[in-house]
């Protein structure tokens, strides 16, 4: 058979690859001084986003915006290699919208892959160490226990796994990386660094893709002074999660630059180029160093004043109306002359939850601060470093004020109380408490909120109580309720909720009254009434009310009952009837109806199986359907049988051009004949 659909696919295909094209040429010729960098761009993108048509729509629309900064599209590409490079199927399948921004897509990507990795691990997969694979090595010892691995890959499912991130999965593309692992003496993942090609690092995180802790600085450090890293590249995903050589005290810096000047030179040199505003925060030897401020200048021409004078209170006010984000870079000898400084101070940390990264020890450990930072903006909570004093505080106020940000906190450092705000908030966030904190309790009131959340409650918490609750609140989660709590009143609760749980019923519960009132409730529940159940109360109204798809429904469910209402109504459906479901009297019943109610429908028939009658219903209903009765061959009829068929055409359109002329003056005869004999017994019956 000619697949249609196979060739309207490919047609699609290449209006959409066409429609892309015709976009690109567009703002290639609005933009002769870029082309090369746009197509570049174009290029990349079309493979990282494996020429989806609706991340392609959406892409485009970003190159129009965004093409003068190309970095800024560069990063996005980054980011989206990090989310569609994992495969991960609610990720693969998620649907790019042209009207949402790059930030919305970010969101919801990151939410679908947190929620991925945290159904697929357990309490022991977070607690298990890495075993070494062949190649791996350790760079350096510490004290506390503690040891740089050299991981010969660059990309790692293993580190991921331990810790927490996507083991980097760049890596799949760029195989000449290799991983840098500071793992504690369980051999579970505390850091991972990336060593690019050049000896450069790229990049630079701690677990769950955190900044790294100022703890882990010396090791750090001792990795830095490494002969095989030249420099630092920064960037990938999440770049200002990475860590920043201005992260490190003034002793610390001091400390590498007295061990390798040269080293430190580059490495202060490198994140300028990475990251020019966080110079703002260095220490005074590096900032009062005049190659170093003109690097900075070279780049940021705007932060002059504040260089050239960085005690004057008025260049920073200027400086701050027409940047908020340089907030967080006024000396703290300052903040008292600066009018309101502090509210600026929040609407910056708010405007831009990142700044939170790159702010000093002063701000970003100030817990008063981040408190009033989160009760703004809750979603902060992910860029605060848990060990802030009053962590657990600041996490309560996020999570009260937006319940969804409570997968950004690092689970250990949930408790029972923090859970149970998160989870009396919204059910469904029950997904991302720890095993450990699960109890009856909480498992109750999750499914109380949201009956979904069954889904998340492990099988020994799953009493009849709690499935009980679940299931009246959703009906779908009959699937999830263990076999050995499934009762005919949890059944009953299904069904009232939505008629549709009839299909998750065990076969051997499910009886007449459940399925009527599953109907009840839900029309379309007649889909999975099983045939023995499926009387005429229950089908004429369903079928009076809905257009019963025979195709969708299971054949085990398929009656005779239900087939006759369905074809009477729509006769069409005849092509739907399952294949020897009927024996050939109960077929013949429903091809009767079908041509009674549509004549047409005699063309879905197997000539074969059309007789006399079946003509003369497909005629007598469609008089259209002569021609094609008289030019099929396969069906069997009397010379009489075509008479007469021509006759009830006759009959029923006396003019129709589907009667032969030579015929129509015989048959005019024959019936005005017959109309006469009728006329005169009648009149002889009257006067009898």
């Amino acid at each position: 058979m000619f697949d249609f659909r196979y060739y309207i696919n490919l047609l699609n295909e290449a209006a959409h690859d066409q429609g892309i094209n015709n976009k690109l040429n567009k703002l290639l010729s609005k933009n002769p001084d870029n082309q090369e960098a746009i197509q570049q761009l174009f290029d990349k993108g079309k493979n990282i986003l494996k020429n989806k048509q609706d991340r392609m729509i959406w892409f485009i629309k970003i190159l129009e915006q965004q093409h003068q900064n190309p970095d800024s599209i560069d990063q996005i590409l980054t980011d989206l290699t990090h989310y569609l490079g994992q495969n991960i199927q609610v990720i693969d399948n998620y649907k790019f919208d042209t009207n949402n921004t790059w930030e919305k897509i970010k969101n919801d990507l990151n939410t679908l892959e947190t929620q991925y990795l945290e159904k697929q691990r357990t309490a022991q997969d977070r607690n298990k160490g890495i075993i070494p694979q062949e190649g791996d090595y350790v760079l350096f010892q510490f004290n506390d226990g503690t040891n740089w691995w050299f991981v010969d890959r660059a990309y790692c499912k293993e580190e991921g796994r331990s810790g927490e991130h996507c083991g980097n999965v760049v890596g799949q593309h760029k195989t000449d990386q290799r991983i840098l692992s500071l793992r504690n003496k369980n051999n579970q993942v505390i850091m991972t660094f990336i060593l690019e090609p050049d000896g450069t690092l790229g990049e630079m995180k701690a677990k769950y893709n955190k900044k790294p802790d100022e703890k882990f600085h010396p090791h750090i450090m001792t990795l830095l002074l490494w002969d095989q890293v030249s420099g630092i590249s920064g960037m990938g995903y999440l770049p200002d999660q990475n860590f920043s050589i201005f992260d490190l005290s003034e002793e610390n810096l001091l400390s590498l630059q007295k061990s390798n000047p040269e080293k430190c030179d580059k490495f202060i040199t490198d994140q300028i180029k990475i990251t020019p505003m966080e110079f703002l925060r260095s220490p005074d030897f590096i900032r009062n160093d005049e190659k170093y401020k003109n690097k900075v200048l070279d780049i940021k021409p705007a932060l002059t004043y504040i260089l050239e004078d960085s005690k004057n209170v008025n260049h920073w006010i200027d400086a701050v109306v027409n940047n908020i984000s340089l907030a967080i870079y006024v000396p703290p000898e300052l903040w008292d002359k600066f009018p309101n400084y502090k509210n600026h101070l929040i609407d910056a940390l708010v405007y831009d939850n990142e700044l939170i990264l790159k702010s000093s020890k002063i701000i970003s450990r100030d817990t008063e601060l981040m408190k009033m930072v989160v009760t703004k903006e809750p979603y902060a909570i992910k860029y605060i470093v848990p060990t802030i004093k009053g962590y657990k505080d600041i996490c309560k106020i996020a999570v009260n004020k937006n319940s969804s940000v409570f997968h950004q906190i690092p689970t250990d450092q949930m408790d029972a109380e923090l859970c149970k705000i998160a989870v009396s908030k919204d059910g469904y966030s029950i997904q991302y408490v720890p095993e450990e904190l699960k109890t009856p309790e909480l498992c109750k009131i999750a499914v109380s909120i949201d009956g979904y959340s069954l889904n998340y409650i492990p099988e020994e918490l799953k009493i009849k109580e709690i499935c009980k609750i679940a299931v009246s609140n959703d009906s779908s989660m009959l699937y999830s309720v263990p076999t050995n709590m499934i009762d005919y009143d949890i059944c009953k609760l299904a069904v009232s909720e939505s008629g549709d749980a009839l299909q998750d019923i065990p076969e051997e519960m499910v009886d007449y009254n459940l399925c009527e009132l599953a109907i009840k409730n839900t029309s379309s529940a007649i889909y999975h009434v099983p045939e023995k159940f499926q009387d005429y109360k229950l089908c004429k109204p369903v079928v009076d009310e809905l257009d019963i798809n025979l195709f969708r429904m299971p054949e085990k469910n398929v009656s005779l009952v239900l087939c006759k209402l369905v074809i009477k109504k729509d006769p069409s459906s005849l092509l739907y009837v399952p294949q020897g479901k009927f024996n050939d009297k109960e077929m013949y019943l429903l091809r009767l109806i079908a041509v009674k109610y549509d004549g047409k429908t005699i063309r879905y028939i197997t000539p074969n199986y059309i007789n006399y009658k079946i003509c003369e219903l497909a005629v007598n209903n469609e008089i259209t359907t002569l021609p094609y009765i008289m030019k099929n061959t396969r069906i069997k009829l009397t010379k009489q049988e075509v008479f007469n068929l021509y006759k009830l055409a006759y009959k029923k359109s006396p003019t129709s051009n589907v009667i032969p002329d030579e015929m129509k003056q015989k048959l005019k005869t024959i019936v005005n004949e017959e109309l006469d004999y009728i006329i005169n017994m009648t009149r002889k019956l009257l006067t009898y």
